[in-house]
C-alpha cells in the first residue's frame, strides 16, 4: 500500500523525528510503502533519501502554487496513493485539497498538538479528514470536545525503539546524577526543577549530585542566572541539544517537570528504555503512562517542595529505584516503534478498505 506523507513545518523537531521513524520502520517491515512530500530545504530530504525512501521535495507550502500541486499530481499518477497522511497544520491544507481532488483517496491527519478550542480556522480545516490521530488520550478528549465524532478519532502514541538505547552504565556511584531533557522554554518546567533542587541541596548539604540538562532554547540565560542565585550553579551541566540515548544511560534518574504540552512524555519512554526510574509532573500525558509508586513517581505541577521531597525519597530508596525502573521497562511495551507502525498500518488498511467499498469508517 502506497501512503503519501506530507510534512511542511520546519520547527517541529519531535514530529519530524516521529515521521522518520514511522516511515523507515514501515518500509522495512513492509507494512506500507511511504512517499514523503516535504520542503526542498528540509533535513528530511537527506535523511529519507539516504534510507531509500522516496521523497518529493516541494518548492513551497501553498496548495495554490502550480509547482507544488503539479508535483503532487504527477506523483499520484506514478505511485497511485490510496492514503495521504499529513503531519502539521500547513500540510493539512494540502491534505484537504488532495482529499477533494483525488477520487477514492482517504486523508488521515496526526495532531501532534490538537488545536485549541478558540482556533476555529485550524479546527475547521480538519473537518474533511477521514481520520484524526492524537498522540494521547488527553489529545483525543480535546478533539472530541472540539466536536469531532469518536468514530473518526484514534489515539496512537509516538513509539520508540528500546533496542537502540544502551542500558544504564553508572560511572560514579558516589555522585547522584539527574537527567532532564527538553527545550529550554517555560512549558518545560526547568524553573520549578531548579527551585526543587535548591531545596534538595539545603536538606542534603554534603551530598554530591549533578543535574545534566539536555536541550536548548530562549531561557538558557535565565536558567543560568536562576541556578547561580539559588546556589546550585556548581551542580549544573548544560549539555545543549542531545539525543536521549547519549545522556540517559549515564544518569541515575530522569525528572520530567513539564507544565504543559507533551515534551516530557518522550523522555519518560527513553528513560524506561535505559533502565532509569522516573519522576514526572502530573500532566495528563504523564498520568496516562505513569502510575505513582508503580512505574514512576508523579508530583503536582509547579510544586517545587513536592518535587524536592520525591527526589529525596527516591534517592534514599534503592529498592524503589529498581522497582520503578523494572516496571517502567514493562510499561514501555505499549510505546514501542513496532506498536506505532502496526497501529498506523491498521488505520491505513481500514481507510483503504472503506474507500474500496465507498463506505465511511
Amino acid at each position: 500500500m502506497r501512503v503519501l506523507h506530507i510534512f511542511l513545518e520546519q520547527s517541529l523537531e519531535t514530529a519530524r523525528r516521529g515521521l522518520v521513524d514511522l516511515c523507515l520502520a514501515g518500509a522495512k517491515s513492509g507494512a506500507f510503502a511511504p512517499v514523503v512530500a516535504c520542503l526542498e530545504s528540509s533535513p528530511l530530504v537527506t535523511l529519507l533519501e539516504e534510507a531509500s525512501v522516496t521523497v518529493l521535495p516541494l518548492s513551497g507550502t501553498g496548495a495554490w502554487r502550480p509547482g507544488v500541486w503539479g508535483r503532487l499530481n504527477k506523483a499520484r499518477r506514478i505511485h497511485d496513493f490510496s492514503i495521504v497522511h499529513t503531519h502539521d497544520s500547513l500540510a493539512a491544507r494540502l491534505g484537504a485539497k488532495c482529499r477533494q481532488a483525488w477520487p477514492g483517496l482517504r486523508w488521515i491527519h496526526t495532531c501532534w498538538t490538537p488545536p485549541a478550542p478558540d482556533r476555529v480556522k485550524d479546527l475547521e480545516k480538519l473537518r474533511p479528514a477521514d481520520m484524526l490521530v492524537a498522540l494521547s488520550q488527553d489529545g483525543l478528549r480535546r478533539l472530541e470536545a472540539a466536536g469531532f465524532a469518536a468514530d473518526v478519532l484514534r489515539s496512537i502514541p509516538m513509539g520508540i525503539d528500546p533496542g537502540t538505547c544502551p542500558p544504564r552504565e553508572k560511572n560514579n556511584p558516589e555522585r547522584l546524577t539527574i537527567a532532564a531533557l527538553g527545550p529550554l522554554v517555560a512549558d518545560s518546567g526547568q524553573a520549578v526543577l531548579l527551585e526543587a533542587l535548591a531545596l534538595f541541596k539545603a536538606a542534603h548539604p554534603g551530598l554530591a549530585w549533578e543535574l545534566r540538562l539536555a536541550g536548548e532554547g530562549p531561557l538558557f540565560e535565565q536558567i543560568l542566572r536562576q541556578a547561580g542565585a539559588a546556589g546550585i550553579g556548581e551542580h549544573m551541566a548544560f549539555l545543549g541539544p542531545q539525543q536521549p540515548c547519549a545522556v540517559l544511560p549515564y544518569c541515575d534518574m530522569l525528572i520530567a517537570p513539564d507544565l504543559r504540552g507533551e515534551n516530557g512524555c518522550e523522555a519518560v519512554k527513553w528513560a524506561w528504555a535505559a533502565g532509569l526510574p522516573v519522576i514526572c509532573s502530573d500532566l495528563p500525558v504523564h498520568a496516562e503512562m505513569v502510575s505513582d509508586g508503580e512505574n514512576g513517581r508523579i508530583v503536582p505541577r509547579e510544586d517545587a517542595a513536592a518535587l524536592g521531597e520525591a527526589l529525596a525519597a527516591l534517592r534514599g530508596d534503592s529498592d524503589l529505584q529498581r522497582k520503578l525502573a523494572q516496571s517502567g521497562r514493562v510499561s514501555l511495551e505499549d510505546y514501542t516503534l513496532k506498536s506505532m507502525v502496526e497501529s498506523n498500518a491498521r488505520v491505513y488498511k481500514d481507510l483503504a478498505d472503506a474507500a474500496g467499498t465507498g463506505d465511511h469508517l
